[in-house]
């Protein structure tokens, strides 16, 4: 299968001793960025991000770590950063990890091809009423997408945080994302497109 020239970036986080993973694709631009980029975005992404991530995660529950890959046809890049690493910060009980907050992303591009969803399990119980996420709960989902692409913007000037279609091999930029207030539930758990 040919490959669509990208950066992704893998978050992975432990709930209920199952190790989830959201995959996060990025158009970095018309230059592959250096291997020192790469490690650099790794590691302020784990260092920054962690803490926001961790501030909605239960201490029951962990977050683990983030790989940076650049992927092309004829280069292959790649960083790891365990950095953050360490429980939740929140006390209480999470929901079963096969309920999560439902992100949609939407992009530029045919409806089907440039939109999808993301998934982020480890919901608080708190966080919730009635199998819906509480106001609070949305707002700081929305500062997680919100510092993810900061983030990788500052690490790595020129990205930009796109859907991938594998089906027509194309990087969509996505243009918003939106968390949906109904808790989901995973009957299969697979790596997310993006946030």
């Amino acid at each position: 299968m040919p490959v669509v020239p990208r950066v992704d970036v893998t978050i992975t986080y432990e709930v209920e001793e199952q190790i989830c993973n959201n995959v996060l694709h990025y158009n970095p631009g018309p230059t592959p960025p250096s291997q020192t980029t790469i490690q650099g975005a790794a590691d302020a992404v784990a260092n920054r991000f962690a803490p926001v991530y961790k501030a909605v995660l239960s201490t029951l529950n962990q977050f683990v770590a983030v790989e940076v890959r650049y992927l092309s046809a004829t280069l292959g890049r790649y960083a790891f950063s365990r950095n953050g690493a360490g429980a939740g910060a929140v006390s209480g009980q999470s929901l079963p990890s096969g309920d999560a907050v439902v992100l949609r992303k939407i992009g530029t591009g045919p409806a089907r091809r440039a939109q999808g969803n993301a998934y982020i399990s480890g919901v608080l119980e708190g966080s919730t009423s009635e199998s819906k996420l509480t106001v609070p709960a949305v707002t700081a989902y929305e500062d997680i997408c919100i510092q993810m692409e900061a983030e990788l913007f500052a690490d790595m000037p020129g990205s930009t945080p796109v859907v991938l279609s594998r089906t027509a091999l194309e990087l969509y930029p996505i243009t918003d994302v939106v968390v949906t207030p109904i808790i989901g539930h995973l009957r299969r758990r697979r790596p997310a497109n993006a946030f």
